[in-house]
């Protein structure tokens, strides 16, 4: 397992480190029709290539590339065991047709998206980092604040960055977050919660789905930063 004293330091950002699991997924999305790996591999170096291209507009050597992959365990898991089962649905006798072809094709993609995670770390196992303790995301977060460049679209990872970042689903740079916009934004998280993963966040205190981020735990803690409110004149 990778842990933050064990990434090398970076501090001229000419390194980058990718949130890979969505490309993967996105990789086998493309060809859920008529699912084939080889293509899917090569759909995959495709799109890591146009990101390694994109580094050169920031930097003019890159120095070194990490492809982060999820395991299929963290500590998310461990301490709740109901961590993004709502993402997984069997099919049952209640759901709809459209209900059960949407079930279906979410398990053949589970399906074609651990197949084709196995052939790139096997093909590419030098510049491949997968931990059985944190998510692709949490070592992006690691990987920048030891002055790695970024590349994700994860609303986590573009919120949490230190250094700049690539959304390779819009094709833009993002700047790099202050610790005060970090700080912020993990306050936000932990009120709102995040109901594509499973936790349920305070009630009555949301976040809208797509920057900017919008709601009434946005102003929640805006006015709490600010010393505007108290939790307590808040809550009142």
């Amino acid at each position: 397992s990778k842990f933050l004293n064990d990434i090398e330091d970076r501090e001229d950002e000419g390194s980058i480190a990718i949130d890979a699991d969505s490309l993967l997924y996105s990789s086998c999305y493309y060809l859920r029709d008529n699912f084939n790996l080889e293509l899917a591999y090569l759909n995959f170096c495709e799109r890591i290539g146009t990101i390694r291209t994109e580094c050169y507009t920031k930097v003019s050597k890159l120095n070194e590339l990490k492809i982060l992959f999820t395991s299929k365990t963290n500590f998310r898991y461990k301490i709740f065991p109901e961590y993004k089962a709502t993402r997984t649905k069997a099919i049952s006798d209640t759901m709809t047709e459209k209900q059960k072809v949407a079930a279906e094709e979410s398990i053949r993609l589970r399906a074609y998206t651990k197949q084709l995670k196995e052939l790139v770390y096997e093909r590419l196992r030098p510049i491949v980092e997968a931990s059985s303790v944190w998510e692709a995301d949490d070592l992006a977060i690691q990987y920048a604040d030891k002055g790695w460049m970024v590349s994700a679209f994860d609303k986590d990872v573009v919120n949490a960055c230190r250094t700049p970042c690539f959304n390779y689903k819009k094709a833009e740079w993002y700047k790099p977050n202050t610790n005060a916009d970090i700080h912020r934004w993990y306050l936000i998280q932990s009120i709102a919660g995040d109901s594509a993963d499973g936790f349920k966040g305070a009630k009555g205190l949301g976040i809208s789905a797509k920057p900017p981020y919008k709601g009434k735990a946005v102003d929640f803690v805006d006015k709490l930063l600010s010393g505007e409110k108290t939790y307590e004149e808040y809550i009142d």
